[in-house]
């Protein structure tokens, strides 16, 4: 029995040894052929303190004594032996580890003072991959992704702000937003640009969104007093800070009526759920953005685009992109890496055609190309309501809303003649002339706005769904159209005129 258990053991902790090598440093053995090693790093991140405050920070590396990472591959997670950390001002290191070749991915770490206590301000919760690679014979460094915790009661959320301030505003507190007051420590929803999270005592406690606005927005702060409450004083901002990074638990990030040319490396650090960038001088995005894991809403609005940012179409989980009024002539393929993609909406650009790509993105719900005056016709996929699965079977495509006002097509898209669309808009195109078969081709079909096209006749239409109906400088009165085959159209829901619009609406 004994030497059984013996066995057992042996053989339990025989993938470990695998994994793990030797385990070895400088002075060990040299390693198998099959072996690589690896260094884990501790980057210096720069945070600011003032005051008697002081927080712990990365700013000051010797506080970091030794390390224990627990790691994972080909599903087997196992956790190394404490490590010693050594280096210097700017960064600190364990000893190269000896371990198989192959694709690993961290899951933790703990780091501890040189008294063996753990460091627990550091926030180490890892939300993205964390994925590397173990080459035979290479050494390689992984740095360790670290943040400080940012809770709104603590320094850390201080410093974050007066980083943002320090590097764009200088160190004259006089230009510095006066709602931003570090002196006093006031922190309130009163804070200009700062979306809070609040507790059930209507407490802020940590803050999820930040604006920046070069323009102002006047309204009553808490104290009842007219103020402005936008950031104004960053309008000339060009870059922004790497500190933003700092600001772990913001979600919201707008920049919008400010000289902004450049975001930073460091915002793949952050946990961004949407951006929104409006009216700057930006035109490229940093190939940083690919690693933002939590994007899902992109906003880019009146910017110096001429490309499209490809960069993004590396963030799969995006749902919803709009971009408007940027001059790009292209819309690359590599949108399909979008599953997730629920709303496309590209408006006022250059762009002449889309790719074929919506079998790929087949979860579309709104579909909005808008004022693209070189746009005539739409990619063949979009006639396709089922995207086939491999080895048989289907899934149902789901366009809902689709939005072609002031582009340039001369007839109804063949490829949106179809079950299942249910807004359709082409304001201000050269359609002149539209069949009784086309439009009951599309039997969800609730609204439909034809304004401004140079329409000779509409058809007399049988449909139990349709129930707005625009016709608005077509060139046709009410007793030119037959409606009696719309019973779900409401004669306060069809529209010759302006005005008889405006009556309705306004």
């Amino acid at each position: 029995m004994k030497t059984l258990k013996t066995l057992l053991v042996t053989l339990l902790m025989m993938p470990m040894a695998m994994l793990l090598g030797a385990c070895g440093n400088d002075n060990d053995p040299v390693a198998s052929p099959t072996e690589g090693e690896v260094q884990f790093q501790f980057v210096l991140k720069r945070t600011y303190s003032f005051g008697l405050r002081r927080p712990f920070t990365l700013n000051d590396l010797s506080e970091i004594s030794s390390v224990i990472v627990t790691l994972e591959k080909d599903s087997t997670r196992f956790t190394l032996p404490s490590q010693p950390i050594k280096g210097n001002d700017e960064v600190v290191s364990t000893p190269y580890i000896r371990l198989e070749a192959g694709d690993y991915r961290l899951v933790a770490y703990r780091a501890f003072d040189k008294s063996g206590t753990l460091i627990d301000v550091l926030d180490i919760e890892l939300e993205r991959d964390n994925a590397f690679t173990i080459v035979a014979g290479e050494k390689t460094h992984y740095e360790l992704p670290t943040k400080v915790k940012q809770v709104i009661s603590t320094d850390n959320y201080y410093n974050s702000l007066y980083a943002l301030c320090l590097e764009v505003l200088g160190e004259d507190k006089s230009k510095w937003p006066p709602s931003w007051d570090f002196d006093s420590g006031i922190i309130d929803d009163s804070w200009a640009g700062l979306e809070f999270e609040i507790d059930d005592y209507g407490d802020p406690t940590t803050v999820n969104g930040l604006v920046i606005d070069g323009h102002p927005q006047y309204n009553y702060n808490k104290k009842g007093e007219w103020t402005n409450l936008a950031l104004t004083e960053f309008k000339h901002m060009k870059k922004l800070p790497a500190a933003i990074a700092n600001l772990s638990s913001m979600i919201n990030l707008t920049i919008r009526n400010c000289d902004l040319e450049e975001l930073p490396d460091e915002i793949a650090n952050t946990n961004i759920i949407t951006l929104h960038i409006e009216n700057t001088n930006l035109s490229h995005l940093p190939d940083a953005v690919a690693d933002m894991k939590q994007l899902i809403n992109v906003y880019l609005i009146g910017n110096k685009f001429t490309e499209f940012p490809e960069v993004l179409t590396r963030v799969e989980g995006i749902y919803h992109f709009n971009m408007i009024d940027e001059k790009i002539t292209h819309v690359p393929e590599s949108i399909k890496n979008w599953k997730e993609l629920g709303n496309l909406i590209i408006k006022g650009s250059l762009i002449s055609a889309l790719p074929d790509v919506f079998n790929d993105i087949y979860q579309m719900s709104v579909l909005n190309f808008s004022n693209n005056p070189n746009l005539s016709t739409l990619p063949p996929s979009l006639s396709q309501a089922q995207v086939p699965y491999e080895g048989g079977g289907y899934t149902r495509k789901s366009i809902r809303g689709l939005y072609l006002d002031s582009c340039s097509f001369t007839q109804l898209p063949p490829e949106v003649l179809r079950a299942d669309i249910r807004e359709l808009s082409m304001r201000d195109n050269r359609i002149t002339h539209i069949t009784k078969e086309e439009i009951e081709r599309m039997t969800d079909l609730t609204t439909l706005i034809l304004d401004r096209n140079p329409l000779d006749a509409f058809p007399a239409v049988t449909s139990d769904k349709l129930g707005f109906l625009s016709l608005i400088g077509c060139g046709l009165k009410k007793e030119d159209v037959d409606t009696s085959g719309l019973t779900a159209l409401s004669p306060h829901y069809l529209f010759f005129t302006q005005e008889e619009y405006d009556e309705t609406f306004n």
